[in-house]
């Protein structure tokens, strides 16, 4: 006998129930996107791995998290680790930044890094997110922070905080880091391994180290050596925050993960059980296309959540979604029921949710009813079908009443 097979480490088998509530999740966020103007767009789950490595050779996903294969040609591919870089890529190779209309992408789609498997870390996992391509105003910055607010408050999560930094810009940036470098050059012993490969490759992500945070208290602060430019924008943004009553704090700390970040980068918390727990973060990306190959600047702004880590937010929260329809479980219990109910199952454009248990009999149809959460079982058998009727039993008070068969394929299609 074979060896028995299990599944990857860090990554998950979705079955049911979970995997209809995240179904119901994942349409609940694509809906508040479309009604906000935003258009899917899908993308390879891999791409040359040449595109991720222009996001900067010092970022932790490009060191040590990349899924990195070469095909038969030997050409060398990435499963994707994160999905902004595809999307500008998909942009300029249709030409589409040559157009000046805003362009207002979303995707929700699986990603691949290799980390150690944590609560709600997996090495394939599924982000969501928006990229908006095309304006550098800072109404857009606080229209990407918006959106992704209005997608958690949709799920009934209520105490969210935004933390917001500025790491500024090409222009003012070197200043800032000349700063940090030697702030940092007396403290490099005192690091953690991995910081301490930062401060010679990225020292900006050293501030963003969980392990070293406390020691970094007195670091410069980026926004302290904004240029002009990046300080009005940075105060412009916040202006528009206060006006639309959005509740945020300036973390100093704050420059995320991935290189391609200029000007805002921005975290969504919510608040559960007195802690503030990170739903989701994004920023803008100025440099990022010509970074991958465009001839001009196409200046973007964007987030990024995680499903799986929302599922676990709301589950914790008792605030999964449910269904908006009601699913009806359908037991023919004979073998004449079954071929009576074949030509209505063919014909059948039903409203509700219609599972049908083929092969069970009464009992066993009605555990089957209770384990998929079912709102009524309909149960009709020989004897049934001689007084020409159907029972529709109510699976939360128990009561039943009789339908006449011929009304069966009309009270199934009914809203």
């Amino acid at each position: 006998m074979a060896d028995k097979l299990f599944k990857p480490r860090g990554t998950q088998d979705f079955l049911p129930p979970m995997s209809d509530t995240l179904e119901l999740i994942k349409a609940k966020i694509a809906d508040t996107f479309r009604s906000l103007g935003y258009h899917l767009i899908e993308t390879p789950i891999f791409e040359h791995t040449e595109l991720f490595l222009r996001l900067g050779e010092a970022t932790d996903i490009v060191q040590k998290e990349m899924y990195t294969f070469k095909d038969r040609k030997g050409r060398s591919l990435t499963l994707r680790p994160e999905i902004t870089a595809p999307v500008v890529r998909a942009l300029l190779e249709a030409n589409l930044h040559k157009t000046s209309d805003l362009k207002r992408f979303y995707y929700i789609g699986p990603i691949f890094r290799y980390e150690k498997p944590q609560k709600g870390r997996y090495r394939q996992a599924h982000q969501f997110g928006i990229e908006v391509l095309g304006s550098s105003s800072p109404f857009i910055d606080f229209e990407v922070i918006s959106v992704a607010m209005k997608v958690y408050e949709s799920f009934g999560l209520k105490d969210l905080k935004v933390s917001l930094n500025s790491i500024g810009c090409k222009v003012c940036r070197p200043r800032y880091r000349e700063a940090l470098l030697e702030y940092l050059s007396g403290k490099v012993h005192e690091l953690c391994d991995d910081c301490k490969v930062r401060y010679k490759r990225n020292p900006l992500r050293v501030l963003d180290c969980k392990v070293d945070r406390d020691k970094l208290r007195d670091a410069p602060k980026p926004i302290d050596y904004l240029c002009d430019d990046c300080r009005a924008h940075f105060n412009h943004l916040k202006g528009l925050l206060d006006k639309a009553g959005v509740p945020y704090e300036v973390d100093h700390h704050l420059v995320r993960g991935l290189d391609y970040y200029n000007r805002t980068v921005f975290e969504i918390r919510a608040n559960l059980a007195g802690k503030y727990l990170e739903l989701a973060g994004g920023g803008r990306y100025d440099y990022l296309a010509q970074e991958i190959g465009a001839d001009e600047e196409v200046p973007g702004c964007g987030f990024a959540g995680g499903l799986e880590r929302l599922y676990m937010i709301l589950e914790e929260a008792g605030a999964l979604p449910e269904r908006s329809v009601p699913l009806v479980v359908v037991l023919p219990l004979s073998e004449r029921a079954r071929e009576n109910f074949v030509a209505i199952f063919r014909e059948l454009r039903p409203k509700k949710v219609i599972s049908v248990a083929w092969d069970l009999n009464l009992r066993k149809g009605l555990r089957y009813a209770n384990r998929l959460g079912a709102d009524e079982v309909i149960f009709f058998g020989d004897r049934e079908l001689e007084k020409g009727i159907a029972v529709i039993r109510d699976m939360k008070t128990g009561d039943q009443r009789e339908i006449q068969f011929r009304d069966l394929k009309a009270y199934l299609e009914s809203g």
